[in-house]
């Protein structure tokens, strides 16, 4: 299949090149420019992600956290809504991805971890192979969630 991944300052963008081969030589312009312009990992401000958690779209969103068992021990954001899908398990979960039967893929996604890195490799894999639409990265991750906006949640 032919995929090309142009990485630019973090964010993923699928190219064209994609579209045409899903779409076929004879595919719209417009449709073509609005499924490139929705094929791209977003970054979303601690700040922003802290709105989020305390308004009501916290309902509409699915929000994972790609961060290890211990890591959650640690610290970790609260509420029964955040889906814990650690990094190094993909191999578990990920073919439940692509097959809709653990994610919406239609539902805005915000990914967490650490310090932004390891969402950012999972938050790629939902836009570029699970073709999700609405993903956003948390820049910084939970430290910097805890650092800039809630250090009640505390720091490892």
């Amino acid at each position: 299949e032919l995929l090309m991944n142009v990485v630019l300052f973090g964010t993923v963008m699928i190219s064209s090149i994609v579209a045409l081969k899903h779409f076929g030589s004879k595919v719209d312009r417009k449709v073509l420019n609005r499924k490139a312009m929705s094929s791209v990992v977003q970054r979303m401000s601690v700040e922003q992600f802290g709105k989020i958690l305390q308004g009501e779209s916290r309902s509409s969103c699915q929000i994972i956290d790609v961060r290890e068992t211990l890591e959650l021990q640690k610290v970790r954001i609260p509420g029964a809504d955040i889906i814990h899908l650690p990094l190094s398990d993909s191999n578990s979960w990920s073919q439940k991805v692509l097959t809709g039967s653990l994610l919406d893929p239609e539902k805005p996604t915000l990914c967490l971890c650490h310090h932004g890195v390891r969402s950012m490799q999972v938050a790629s894999f939902l836009v570029s192979k699970a073709e999700f639409d609405h993903v956003w990265n948390v820049e910084g991750g939970i430290d910097a969630y805890a650092e800039q906006v809630d250090p009640s949640i505390g720091f490892y």
